[in-house]
């Protein structure tokens, strides 16, 4: 027999194997057959890190204690003793909101960048989406935008003079005393 192998081999183990309900699976000559091959193959070190680990998962995803922990000889057996168990926990809706919205975000920038290429404009630095997009619109509706234009003053110049306008015609409108 290995040195390392002792006669409290099932203590060992479940010292630092997550808990289970139903039967717990630790009495069994195909368990001691599962056990024994696994350290003669990986060692106490690999095979007691990767209990270690999965019981760290079971405790995160609040499986310990219930039907779905893996029985000691499947998980001896199988060698998942050697996976990660990688575990993270559920999104919040904070979260999932905060990702839909930089989805979002990021569809509307490819649209308006497909867009703008076809007037050979781009996005400047530091520029906000919605100013990218203006300038687009201006663009598709035949105004003159280039890079290299302001596109606040070229969007308050029109504003400008949309307002002088309205002033125009609200001042023709007035009746006098």
């Amino acid at each position: 027999m290995d040195k390392d192998w002792s006669a409290d081999w099932s203590e060992r183990i479940q010292a630092v194997y997550p808990k289970r309900s139903g039967p717990s699976g630790w009495k069994g000559s195909r368990l001691m057959l599962a056990v024994r091959s696994a350290v003669k193959e990986h060692g106490w070190e690999v095979l007691l890190n990767g209990c270690q680990r999965y019981k760290d998962f079971a405790q995160e995803s609040g499986k310990e204690g219930t039907v779905y922990v893996q029985t000691p000889e499947r998980f001896i057996a199988e060698r998942s003793f050697l996976e990660d168990f990688g575990y993270e926990a559920p999104k919040s809706r904070d979260e999932i909101a905060r990702e839909e919205v930089a989805r979002r975000d990021s569809d509307r920038l490819r649209e308006a960048v497909l867009r703008g290429s076809h007037f050979g404009i781009t996005q400047r630095p530091g520029e906000s989406l919605g100013a990218f997009e203006t300038r687009i619109r201006l663009a598709e509706q035949g105004h003159r935008v280039s890079d290299d234009s302001d596109s606040a003053g070229l969007a308050g110049s029109y504003a400008e003079s949309f307002g002088t306008r309205v002033a125009s015609i609200a001042g023709r409108m007035r009746v006098g005393k």
